[in-house]
């Protein structure tokens, strides 16, 4: 059977976890795959535009490639907003979640990168990754129509179906138009440009996107993606799982404390909600004499022993894998408040080492906490009922706790699935049949 060629495009070549590089080195071996990217954190030029040691460039190259720097690419977007669509985009700092920092232009085309490919090399399928400030749908157009291939988006949030939206979090706008935009406090009309853009240069292209359950039902439901077809994603990391009473001891955590773990990359990122978790735990903290905290990741570490009134805090920081796998296993409930997201992540880690979730319906949650079974589903922003599920998880006898463990270690195991075996398989079959 012929081997399937694939391009795989992201803004940067990064080498962690579902990041384009990962996958660029996990492909199926019936896939010849080139990656190219914007920036290359660890890559040369032959698959990056902009090295990070400048190696690989000639002096020509350097100043020919002066437009994709990111502080010329911010002035190159001021001036096409201002002349072509004389709109100037001013963000709501009143609303941080939503994020909007997608905008649909860049200073280059799909020939420049198709150059950065392999003499020769005629891709059958496009695959999109992270790719802010890299690829939009003009670009995506201007590939389908040069290459034929078709295009797989994958969802690393749900920028793809919004007007310039990380997360759209509880804003519906975005399945009618992105109308009054509530992220963007002054030049709201960008956002109906930008959707109106995206519906006009993807109509009628031949679609693929692979992301969370919990993204594709989203997109199903916007006319960008309405048609494509979805294949759905659940990653099972692969996580170390110590015995409780060792982890505690090496964290230099009480045996016999309720230890709720919360944590995030960044914990004052608005989005992930981390207020919710104060106000649940210092509810919680009134009637489990025993509560201890163990926070994970930067931001707002300083300040959060403050905020935690009578409860002990033990702030690790920022930690690698061994350390986030460690402090998983010492934990009794991994506390996620975010409030929108295709993730995160956190939660594939802790309910494969076995420990339960309290959640907000969000994300990855929605498929991997089963209420009462793998964690507790808490209605959504409602810090009464996060309380109500750590009560329930700290009045949990020994027994129960140990199936509850086994319980989320199954249903991950059952509910993993590989995006990218299933999108090769269904794109080399699309291909056969026309």
């Amino acid at each position: 059977m012929k081997r399937l060629k694939v391009l795989m495009l992201g803004s940067h070549d990064s080498k962690l976890a579902g990041q384009i590089q990962c996958e660029y080195m996990n492909m199926p071996d019936n896939v010849d795959a080139h990656m190219v990217t914007l920036r290359g954190l660890y890559g040369k030029a032959p698959h990056c535009f902009l090295p990070a040691d400048g190696k690989g460039l000639t002096f020509g190259e350097k100043l020919k490639l002066f437009r994709f720097s990111g502080y010329y690419l911010k002035l190159w977007r001021i001036f096409y907003f201002l002349i072509k669509k004389r709109l100037c985009p001013i963000i709501n700092k009143h609303h941080r979640e939503y994020c909007f920092y997608g905008l649909e232009f860049v200073p280059y085309t799909a020939k420049d990168i198709l150059e950065k490919c392999p003499k020769g090399f005629a891709p059958d399928l496009i695959t999109i990754h992270w790719a802010s400030k890299f690829i939009t749908s003009k670009i995506v157009r201007e590939l389908y129509e040069m290459t034929h291939a078709s295009i797989a988006y994958l969802f690393v949030d749900e920028a793809p179906m919004t007007g310039g939206c990380h997360y759209p979090v509880d804003c519906m706008n975005y399945l009618n138009g992105c109308h009054d935009c509530p992220a963007l406090l002054h030049g709201k009309r960008l956002a109906v440009i930008q959707v109106k853009y995206k519906e006009e240069n993807l109509k009628e292209i031949p679609m693929y996107i692979c992301g969370s359950p919990y993204d594709m039902r989203l997109a199903k439901k916007t006319n960008l993606f309405k048609n494509a077809i979805a294949i759905h994603s659940i990653s099972h990391p692969q996580v170390t799982i110590t015995n409780k009473a060792i982890a505690r001891r090496k964290l230099g955590l009480n045996n016999d404390s309720f230890v709720v773990m919360i944590g995030a990359s960044q914990l004052n990122d608005a989005r992930k909600g981390i207020n919710y978790s104060i106000e649940a735990i210092n509810l919680a903290a009134q009637q489990i004499s025993n509560l201890i905290v163990l926070v994970v990741g930067n931001g707002e570490n300083s300040v959060l022993p403050e905020r935690l009134k009578d409860v002990k805090v033990y702030e690790l920081g920022f930690v690698d894998l061994d350390k986030l796998f460690l402090a998983f296993s010492a934990a009794c409930c991994f506390l996620s408040t975010t409030i929108a997201d295709s993730g995160p992540m956190m939660v594939n880690y802790s309910i494969a080492i076995g420990t339960p979730v309290i959640s907000f319906p969000i994300g990855i949650a929605e498929d991997l906490v089963i209420h009462k079974k793998t964690g507790y589903l808490a209605k959504y922003k409602n810090v009464n009922d996060l309380k109500e599920g750590m009560l329930f998880l700290s009045t949990m006898g020994m027994e129960a706790q140990k199936q509850m463990s086994e319980n989320c270690r199954q249903h991950i195991k059952e509910k993993a699935t590989d995006w990218r075996e299933e999108l090769i398989k269904t794109c080399m079959l699309n291909k056969l049949e026309n």
